[in-house]
């Protein structure tokens, strides 16, 4: 199995990748990922104050490349298009996930001499405060999947199976579409502006048990929006 891959995990191999990866140290960005179906770009340029714990929201940049081609400054520190920017349910679970992310990197911070307080907005830093670099996530990923007799994926492949886990359930196609739809072109048009995901509680609820590991709660009025 080891040296096995596939492209994106199916239904049954994202829960198990989900409950392999409890407890680990990128657990929460994998459920991001997956939730929000985040690039690496989006990702790495996250900031806390994208984040708004009072109103259980999440807003998404795109991120211009600017045409940066040194490795360390590829992935972090980029242009974010506020323009283009998108807003989402935070999810119980995430936000949950996101609040001990938080308080793990106060900890960091007040106890290692040598912290790097330059990064303190960005979600995406390592202990010693320094941004992590987006190749620790596909290598973890890959350490999980050895350990855990799945198949070798990349980090696409998570953020790829929500399409089948969800989009194909649906009886509200543009839904769905609304969430996944990233392109710039897309949201140039700003084709799906009548859906309001944050107020649809059916489908936060269906995300986050999905991630939350409790598919015996997810019903299937659920998935008919």
């Amino acid at each position: 199995m080891e040296n096995e891959f596939v492209e994106q995990y199916d239904e049954n191999q994202i829960k198990q990748f989900f409950k392999a990866c409890e407890g680990h140290k990128y657990e929460c960005y994998y459920k991001m990922i997956f939730a929000y179906r985040l690039s690496r770009l989006e990702l790495m340029n996250m900031k806390w104050s994208d984040i708004d714990f009072i109103k259980n929201t999440i807003t998404i940049h795109h991120i211009s490349r600017n045409g940066v081609d040194d490795y360390h400054a590829y992935y972090t520190h980029l242009k974010r298009d506020e323009e283009f920017a998108r807003t989402y349910p935070l999810l119980p679970h995430i936000k949950e996930l996101l609040i001990n992310e938080q308080q793990k990197q106060l900890q960091n911070s007040l106890s290692q001499m040598d912290y790097d307080y330059s990064n303190r907005d960005y979600l995406c830093v390592r202990e010693n405060g320094k941004m992590m670099n987006a190749r620790c996530l596909s290598r973890n990923l890959k350490y999980i999947a050895r350990d855990n007799n799945l198949p070798n994926c990349l980090i696409t492949g998570i953020k790829g199976a929500a399409n089948d886990y969800l989009l194909v359930q649906s009886r509200s196609p543009n839904l769905f579409r609304c969430w996944t739809r990233f392109d710039i072109s897309v949201r140039r048009q700003n084709i799906y502006k009548e859906f309001d995901l944050c107020n649809k509680r059916n489908f936060i609820k269906l995300l986050n048990d999905i991630i939350d590991q409790n598919p015996d709660k997810i019903r299937k009025e659920q998935c008919e929006m």
